[in-house]
């Protein structure tokens, strides 16, 4: 008689195989979104203004239209996502993505943007590091949002990564921005808009990493 076969795939082991599938896929389609809404029209747009001072360069928002494309898209692909995989939860989940949108908002304005002017361009730069942000929410129910995001709780390493990384991509890109003066990504919000990208597609590389390396040791033991 054969032995019975064993179970190569567990819960956990299927769990982690379908989360890092999600990831790669959230990873690869902004850095795609990212090279032809932004990037691209980035390239055109410097040839067009080669004549301008930095400053004024930099002194004008990138095109709102380009601006709100690329935002949109990646909110709409979450709150899709949400609805069709957590029905009964998706309220709430709303709720939080609404507070870390208004939590982001009035930072920029901290941070010394000008919200009256660019009030539009802030707004979507706000939804779309809200979007990148909420992608990491933890399932706790409440009304304060670092406990809504992963900052107390390390448990999983692909969102904790990717919120971090993210967060300290945005900071290290909107600062290394005014090195440089006349660079079409210097225009707000693109600074914005490239820490967050990057910092999601590296925070996803290191957090799938670290996932796999973790379940290794865990299979050792």
């Amino acid at each position: 008689m054969t032995a019975p076969s064993a179970n190569v795939y567990s819960e956990e082991k299927a769990q982690r195989l379908v989360q890092t599938f999600r990831g790669s896929l959230a990873f690869s389609f902004l850095i795609v979104w990212f090279e032809m809404v932004i990037l691209r029209p980035s390239g055109d747009m410097e040839k067009e203004m080669k004549h301008m001072d930095p400053s004024e360069i930099i002194g004008i928002p990138f095109p709102l239209k380009h601006v709100t494309i690329f935002t949109m898209v990646p909110v709409f692909v979450l709150l899709t996502y949400w609805t069709v995989t957590r029905e009964s939860r998706v309220g709430w989940k709303i709720l939080s993505f609404i507070k870390v949108t208004g939590f982001v908002f009035v930072l920029f304005g901290l941070c010394g943007i000008d919200l009256v002017d660019t009030w539009q361009h802030s707004v979507a730069a706000a939804l779309f590091l809200a979007t990148l942000l909420c992608t990491n929410l933890t399932e706790k129910k409440t009304s304060k949002i670092l406990e809504e995001l992963p900052f107390y709780d390390h448990s999983d390493l692909l969102c904790t990564c990717r919120m971090y990384i993210t967060l300290a991509f945005i900071v290290v890109f909107s600062i290394l921005s005014v090195l440089d003066h006349g660079d079409q990504r210097q225009r707000w919000p693109v600074p914005v808009l490239i820490g967050g990208t990057y910092g999601f597609v590296f925070g996803s590389i290191a957090g799938i990493l670290l996932t796999y390396f973790q379940a290794k040791k865990k299979q050792k033991v």
